[in-house]
């Protein structure tokens, strides 16, 4: 019986588990859309996953959904990206990249195409946002879905909160929930502030 911890191979890379970190946006990025330090600290920690997608990267200058989106259109932008992996593969970890662009998007104001990037300190008044975000996901959760033949099971708000996610799952250790109010606000509490399991004597 396959289970979360087995190792995969996906086309070239053998990954040494079925977790994934899931691509969810943290709208982290510094002027100019460059990635920055704390985003390569970010990775790092969860570097246990046996895939981490990244931030969404915007493809062109005009389908970011929010200002804070990194973004691969400039050559300045690209080369920002590198601590970033570089920050991975140091820890033996892999990593993909997920491209992206907002097309129609929702925003406080109602519906708009994105040619406009709106800043993520209006987040918090838009009730779908708050909506958005499902279920924290566990490990009877992902066995599940190995049991009904998945090959990866990817993890989003759990490896917010986990950056040893993978370590919680394996030991049966609780996992921390989630804040979702940290989400999409830019800056590092709760986003490298979530501590590792403090375990008691």
């Amino acid at each position: 019986m396959t289970t979360l911890f087995d190792r995969h191979h996906l086309g070239g890379p053998e990954l040494p588990d079925r977790v994934v970190m899931a691509p969810m946006t943290r709208v982290r990025a510094g002027v100019g859309s460059l990635t920055t330090p704390s985003m390569a600290a970010y990775h790092a920690q969860r570097t246990t996953a046996g895939l981490i997608v990244t931030d969404g990267g915007v493809a062109q200058p005009d389908r970011a959904v929010q200002a804070e989106h990194p973004g691969p259109h400039t050559d300045e932008q690209v080369a920002s990206w590198r601590p970033v992996t570089d920050a991975v593969h140091a820890n033996d970890g892999h990593v993909f990249a997920q491209i992206m662009h907002g097309g129609e998007v929702f925003t406080p104001a109602g519906p708009r195409r994105s040619p406009t990037p709106w800043t993520s300190s209006k987040c918090p008044t838009s009730p779908l946002v708050r909506e958005r975000h499902p279920k924290q996901a566990d490990r009877t959760a992902a066995d599940h879905w190995l049991d009904l033949g998945a090959d990866l099971i990817g993890f989003d708000s759990a490896f917010v909160a986990n950056p040893g996610l993978v370590e919680r799952l394996r030991t049966g250790l609780p996992l921390a929930p989630a804040g979702p109010a940290t989400y999409d606000q830019g800056g590092d509490t709760g986003h490298l502030t979530c501590p590792a399991y403090q375990y008691t004597a």
